[in-house]
Formats: structure tokens, sequence, C-alpha cells
């Protein structure tokens, strides 16, 4: 019976992170948060336990945007009459509706989520 003593590798070495990657890693990840929580206005987080449940929380719409996404204000629609030409400042209105259809971004909303595995 032989034994047999194991040699690391050259390319095993642990090596040092340099002083600022600590503050690096920081700024980035903080960097990419600000920019999921500003611009995609979600957050969710949660656990799973051993059990199979599955708990979460969430927040949608996170700052409250109210965003415009569709339609204009005053149900004016800037086509001129027949026979009279398109001024400039679309001061000549051929079409009004009292109906103005505008949609907004959904409100806030948050909550708990909870599922089960069977």
């Amino acid at each position: 019976m032989t034994t047999e003593t194991l040699v690391p590798a050259a390319s095993l070495k642990a090596r040092r992170l340099p002083r600022w990657a600590p503050w690096a890693i920081g700024v980035v990840s903080a960097v990419i948060a600000y920019l999921v929580i500003y611009v995609g206005g979600q957050l969710r987080g949660g656990v799973t336990m051993q059990n199979g449940l599955d708990v979460s929380l969430f927040v949608q719409n996170l700052l409250n945007k109210d965003t415009l996404l569709d339609g204009f204000g005053d149900g004016r629609g800037c086509t001129p009459p027949a026979g009279q030409a398109q001024t400039a400042t679309c001061s000549n209105y051929g079409t009004y509706s009292p109906f103005v259809a505008q949609t907004y971004e959904q409100p806030r909303r948050y909550g708990v989520q909870l599922n089960y595995k069977f």
C-alpha cells in the first residue's frame, strides 16, 4: 500500500481581492438596485421553507408614478373641417369628443403571496 501526497496546482491558489473591490461591489449593486426600482418600479422578495411553504412580499409601482400611457387631454382632434385648410396652431378643430379615453399606469399595489408545494 502506498500513500501519495496531493500537491495543489498553481492555478488553484487563492488570491485576495483588491482593497477597492468591496466598495466597487457595493456601488454597482446600489446602482443596479436603483435602476431596477426606478425604471421597473417592482420589488419582490421571499423565503422558501423546507416544508414546501413559499412566502413572498411584493410591491408594484413602488414610486407610485402617475404616468399617462395612452390618450390625450381635451378631446379635440386636429383634422380641419371640410373645405378648410389646416392651420399650424391647429386652431380650427374638426372633431370633438367629450368622451376622452386616457390610460394611466396602475396605482401602487403591495401584498403577500403564499405558495405551498405538495
